[in-house]
């Protein structure tokens, strides 16, 4: 940092070029700017840097300097951070001349009918006044305006022994000169309150931690008190079946005797042996009842067992990442083998002890480049991700490796898609053009220009013969496939065009605009067939239903809304996000519809009444992106709060947590199998996660180089389990 700023007017660069020579012989570090070009915005802000990282600013007073307008501007921005203002007299001025801020100061002589090493010694002395209380105010101010400039990022706080000394700065600042700002008291207010919310969370993890473990010893021991009960009635039951076959027989040998004794006595001989089969039935009966309790005990032992291998892993997830794998591997398998079922709390913790041990699929290439979209090749194979590198990637999605890099845009990737054969990619730039690549060899096949701003999404048609792009140049255009030709340009919206999407059978086109509203077209001749209006926001996203009968759309008006795509009328209004709703989408069964949105929140929703099914909550930031899985039965979301999760589409119950960015999350997508995610974010990481609890297993068993110990075994209770 400088220790003072020196402000002047070209004209007297001479002198100024004295102060600064006199202020490095006396080691201060003055920052000026000698340059003597045109003011452009770049340069303007390297000069604004310089202001709010000096200790001190020095204005030269002279009949130039009071009417430059660089050093009005210069002055304002100095008093804007309450930077100490310390003006030298060059050459004089009419009072009124003078800036008011500097008026109200002492001012330094330095003419030239001045001492100058005297009036030097006072300015010398004016810079070291308070010289401690000075520096923390151009420290304290320098991180804050970095803060502020990076969205107030919760790590750029003060913290510990810093934030205690800039609170103390900041209770006397009030009686010092200068005086702190409103920046100033916003920063270390809000690093205090960053600080006790960690404190906060940190104290809440570790109850919430304790009581888990406590609640799940607890109920081991109750279901271990429950399965020797069980076992006690099946017994008692058994011997009860015993006891009746017994009876069975001593029936049977009546019937014999009485046979002997009384072979006229035929209907009483039927009626014994009625008897006897009732007695055999009762017991049959007994014993199948006895076998399903036994049954039940034992797969209630195994459930205990499953839980409470999974806290024991969690309790040894920060300790011993192997152990703590081998224990929820054996939680998992205790119940999946044999009941073939496996319980939340086992996944859970299996999944983040594999994450613990980096156990996972990242695909790194990009740079730090955000990684703005991510699609599966139709059969699952490779993984294609845009971002805003200006390049396209295509991995291979088993081992990673980067197969193709797509270079050729002139700014960021906003969208991109795969034709449904995947031989094809398309991609959407900010450079207002989209272009068409071999997926075997990454040339480039045509480049489709005719837009002149941002294409900001693409689509391939159901038969792979067309292209259809939308662009902040409020229109839509399709394209031939093959040759790159424009066939048409969909002209009508008065905003920019964010999404499109082809109809299930190809003949029509859907298109979301910042104008409020969605418009339906002909695909043959480009007629406009509906105007949807409804929305009182930009419309972020459009969607078709399975079965091409009915549109979605989702606005920034916090609301989403279901059209019939035969007439253009509005069916229903799904109402209950407090913010913007991002993106939309059916589930594959064409029963459900999801919605995502900036109020942290998803939403699943009934298709044909429009009702509210579930909310899912549990991100704290805003979410980006959702999918439907293709069986329709799970749902991912993608949050800006650097983290993705899967949930149940039936019972909107939450299934696992993904983690591993370091920052938002902007896309997910399903493979086509359903059994993988992948995900994109910043800082150019795209996350390959599987779902398949078989492949977990396998996962986690080719990452440890040990079994468990028969000590370990006998600890943790896994002998005989099986």
């Amino acid at each position: 940092m400088a220790d003072v700023f020196i402000s002047y007017s070209r004209k007297d660069i001479q002198f100024a070029q004295r102060i600064h020579q006199e202020l490095e012989a006396r080691d201060r570090e003055p920052w000026v700017d000698w340059q003597d070009i045109p003011p452009t915005s770049e340069w303007l802000d390297e000069v604004y840097a310089g202001i709010q990282e000096a200790d001190t600013f020095l204005f030269i007073i002279s009949p130039d300097s009071v009417v430059s307008e660089i050093c009005t501007l210069e002055i304002e921005h100095a008093i804007q951070h309450n930077k100490r203002l310390v003006p030298v007299v060059w050459h004089d001025v009419e009072d009124d001349q003078v800036h008011s801020a500097m008026s109200a100061r002492n001012w330094i002589f330095l003419r030239q009918e001045d001492d100058f090493e005297a009036g030097l010694e006072l300015l010398i002395g004016a810079l070291d006044t308070d010289l401690v209380y000075i520096r923390e105010h151009t420290r304290l101010l320098t991180r804050a305006i970095e803060w502020h400039d990076n969205d107030k990022r919760r790590s750029d706080v003060l913290r510990g022994p810093d934030l205690t000394a800039a609170e103390g700065w900041l209770a006397i600042s009030h009686s010092m000169e200068p005086r702190s700002t409103d920046l100033h008291g916003d920063y270390i207010a809000f690093s205090r309150a960053t600080v006790n919310r960690l404190q906060r969370l940190i104290y809440s993890a570790i109850t919430v931690a304790f009581a888990i473990v406590l609640g799940l010893a607890f109920f081991a021991f109750q279901q271990r008190n429950q399965a020797v009960d069980a076992k006690n009635v099946a017994e008692a039951r058994r011997q009860e079946a015993e006891l009746a076959k017994a009876e069975e027989e001593k029936q049977r040998k009546f019937a014999e005797e009485q046979k002997q004794q009384a072979v006229t006595a035929k209907e009483e001989k039927e009626r014994q042996r009625q008897l006897a089969e009732e007695a055999a039935d009762i017991a049959e009966a007994r014993r199948q009842e006895a076998d399903i309790q036994r049954q039940l005990a034992e797969k209630t032992t195994r459930i205990s067992k499953s839980q409470a291998l999974a806290a024991f892993a969690l309790m040894e997830v920060d300790k011993d990442t192997e152990l703590s794998i081998l224990l929820s591997t054996e939680s998992a398998k205790t119940t999946y083998q044999a009941d073939g079922i496996v319980l939340p709390l086992s996944k859970t913790v299996l999944r983040q002890s594999i994450l613990r041990s980096r156990i996972r699929l990242t695909l790194r290439g990009h740079g730090d480049g955000s990684v703005f979209s991510v699609a599966w090749s139709p059969d699952g194979q490779s993984i294609l991700t845009g971002s805003d590198d200006m390049t396209a990637k295509v991995w291979d999605a088993q081992t990673g490796q980067e197969l193709l890099t797509l270079q050729g845009h002139a700014h960021v990737i906003n969208t991109l898609a795969w034709s449904p054969d995947g031989q094809r990619i398309v991609t959407g730039s900010a450079d207002e053009i989209a272009k068409v690549w071999d997926a075997e060899t990454g040339q480039v096949l045509s480049t489709l220009t005719g837009h002149d701003d941002y294409v900001n999404s693409v689509a391939c048609s159901p038969d792979g013969q067309s292209i259809l792009t939308g662009s902040d140049d409020m229109t839509a255009k399709v394209w031939d496939a093959q040759t790159g030709q424009e066939l048409l340009t969909l002209q009508g919206h008065d905003g920019s065009v964010f999404s499109v999407a082809w109809s299930p059978d190809g003949q029509r086109i859907v298109t979301g605009s910042r104008d409020q509203t969605a418009k339906v077209w002909d695909t043959e001749i480009g007629q406009e067939l509906f105007n949807l209006i409804g929305h009182t926001h930009d419309v972020n996203s459009v969607a078709w239903s399975l079965d091409g009968k009915q549109l979605l759309t989702g606005s920034e008006d916090q609301t989403a809304k279901v059209w019939d795509a035969q007439t253009g009328k509005e069916l229903f209004t799904l109402t209950g996000h407090s913010e913007g709703v991002n993106s939309v989408a059916w589930s594959s069964d064409g029963q459900h519809i999801v919605t995502g949105s900036a109020d942290e929140t998803a939403k699943v929703w009934d298709a044909q009444t429009g009702k509210e099914l579930f909310t899912l909550t549990g991100h704290d930031d805003k979410v980006f992106s959702i999918a439907c899985s293709p069986d329709g039965q799970r749902i991912v979301t993608g949050s800006v709060n650097n983290i993705a999760k899967a949930w149940d589409a039936q019972t909107g119950q939450e299934l696992m947590t993904l983690t591993g960015h370091d920052h938002w999350v902007s896309s997910v997508s399903w493979m086509p199998e359903g059994k993988r995610i992948a995900t994109g974010g910043k800082y150019g990481l795209v996350q390959v996660y599987t779902t398949d609890i078989d492949e977990l297993i396998q996962i986690a068993e080719s990452r440890v180089t040990r079994q468990l110990t028969a000590e370990e075994k006998e600890k943790y209770g896994v002998l005989g389990l099986n």
